[in-house]
This record gives structure tokens, C-alpha cells and sequence, in this order.
């Protein structure tokens, strides 16, 4: 009986051991998932805000290309008023002319 006390002894520093080892690889485990999903949760933060820059970009390039579009409107709807005045002119010109004569 007095054998086997160093032998329980020795199986129950091993199995100690051995809890210690696999307690230990189980938190740095647990610990690397919590690393991967910090940094999905940073890659996913990271891809929304990129997301919402992009967006706003486009909203801005949008409304500057409306705005380029109403100069340009108004540009031609202005020649286009030049244009009927200065026809308005000339029609005048001519019956004044047309009258003189």
C-alpha cells in the first residue's frame, strides 16, 4: 500500500498538470476568437464607415453635377431669351427700315 501512494501522487500532479496545460490553451482560445471577432467587429465598423463616406461623396459629386446641369440650363435658356430679343431686334430694325422707306 505504501508503493502506491507515490504513484497516486505522481498521477495526480500529472493530471493536474496536464488541467493546468488544457485550461490554459482553452483561454488563449478563447482569448484569439475574442481577437478575431474584435476584429471582424472593427473590419465590419471600418467597412460601414467607408460605406458611408462613399456615399456622402457620391451625394456631393451628385449635387454638384445637378447644379452643373441647372448652370448649364439656365446658360441656354438665357441664349436662348438673347437669341429671341436680338431676332425681336432685328424684325424692329427691319420694319423701322421697312416704314422709313
Amino acid at each position: 500500500a505504501m508503493e502506491m501512494e507515490p504513484k497516486e501522487n505522481q498521477r495526480r500532479s500529472e493530471t493536474k498538470k496536464l488541467n493546468a496545460l488544457f485550461e490554459k490553451e482553452k483561454k488563449e482560445k478563447l482569448h484569439a476568437l475574442a481577437k478575431v471577432n474584435q476584429l471582424k467587429q472593427q473590419a465590419l465598423r471600418d467597412q460601414s464607415a467607408r460605406a458611408v463616406a462613399a456615399t456622402e461623396s457620391e451625394r456631393v459629386e451628385k449635387s454638384k453635377a445637378k447644379r452643373a446641369m441647372d448652370a448649364l440650363t439656365k446658360a441656354r435658356e438665357g441664349s436662348e431669351e438673347l437669341r429671341t430679343q436680338h431676332g425681336v431686334t432685328k424684325d424692329q430694325l427691319k420694319n423701322e427700315k421697312a416704314k422709313r422707306e
